[in-house]
C-alpha cells in the first residue's frame, strides 16, 4: 500500500497517517500534535525546541548556541596553551628546565584540549571558527608567583567548562553533555595538580627548588 501524502500544518509541521512510517520532506519538522494542528492552535516553542528544530533543519546534531560556545573554548585553550608556551621558555631563560618542560608539555595538553573540541564540532555537524587569539603574559616576578598564575588559571578553565556544560543541558543536548563532562573530570585533577605544584614551590627553599625542578623534568 502505498503511503500516504504527509499533510501540511502551519507551514512547518507535516503529520503522517498512523500506519505510515517518517521520513525527511522539505527540511521539516514532524511532531505528534495533529489533533492541535487540525484545530489552527498556536503552538509555542520552547527555546530548546526551537534550537533543535534550526539544527535539524540546517543538518546539524548541534544546535548553533552551543557552537558558539564551544568556539569560544577552543579559543580559550589555545590562548592557555600560549600562555603555558611562554611560561615555559620564560623560566628555561632563568635556568629552570625541569618546570620548562613541564609547563611545554602543559601547552600541547591545552592544544589537545582544542583539537578535541574542534573534531567534536565537526562531527555533530556544526563549523569550527578559530577566533582571535589575545596576547599572553611575557614575565613572572618569580617561580612562586607564575605557579600561582597556573593554579588561578586552572580554576578559571574550569569554570569556562561549567558554563559550557549548562548551555548544554539548558538545550537538552544530552550528547554534547555527556563528551563535556571528561572536560570537567579532567579539570579536577588539573587544578589538584597545579595546587599542589604552587604549594611546594611556596614551600620551597633555593635548595629545595632546584630539586623539585629536576623533579618536573620527569613528566612524560
Amino acid at each position: 500500500m502505498a503511503a500516504a501524502k504527509p499533510e501540511k500544518m502551519h507551514g512547518f509541521m507535516k503529520v503522517y497517517s498512523f500506519f505510515t512510517f517518517f521520513q525527511p520532506y522539505e527540511a521539516t519538522t514532524y511532531c505528534c500534535l495533529c489533533y492541535l494542528c487540525r484545530q489552527g492552535k498556536t503552538i509555542n516553542l520552547s527555546e530548546e525546541l526551537k534550537n533543535k528544530v534550526q539544527s535539524k533543519n540546517n543538518n546539524a546534531m548541534i544546535s548553533e548556541k552551543l557552537v558558539k560556545a564551544i568556539n569560544k573554548q577552543i579559543a580559550a585553550e589555545m590562548w592557555s596553551a600560549n600562555m603555558y608556551l611562554s611560561m615555559s621558555y620564560f623560566l628555561k631563560k632563568e635556568g629552570y628546565d625541569g618546570f620548562a618542560h613541564w609547563l611545554k608539555k602543559q601547552s600541547l595538553e591545552e592544544m589537545e584540549h582544542a583539537y578535541g573540541l574542534s573534531d567534536y564540532v565537526v562531527s555533530r555537524g556544526g563549523s569550527v571558527v578559530i577566533g582571535n587569539i589575545d596576547e599572553v603574559p611575557l614575565k613572572w616576578e618569580s617561580v612562586a608567583a607564575l605557579f600561582k598564575n597556573v593554579y588561578e588559571h586552572e580554576c578559571k578553565v574550569s569554570a569556562l567548562i561549567d558554563e559550557l556544560v549548562d548551555v548544554a543541558s539548558g538545550l537538552g543536548d544530552k550528547a554534547s553533555e555527556d563528551f563535556l563532562q571528561g572536560y570537567v573530570r579532567e579539570q579536577v585533577e588539573e587544578e589538584a595538580t597545579s595546587r599542589g605544584i604552587m604549594e611546594r614551590v611556596n614551600k620551597a627553599d633555593c635548595t629545595a627548588l632546584f630539586f623539585l625542578d629536576e623533579k618536573m623534568s620527569q613528566r612524560a
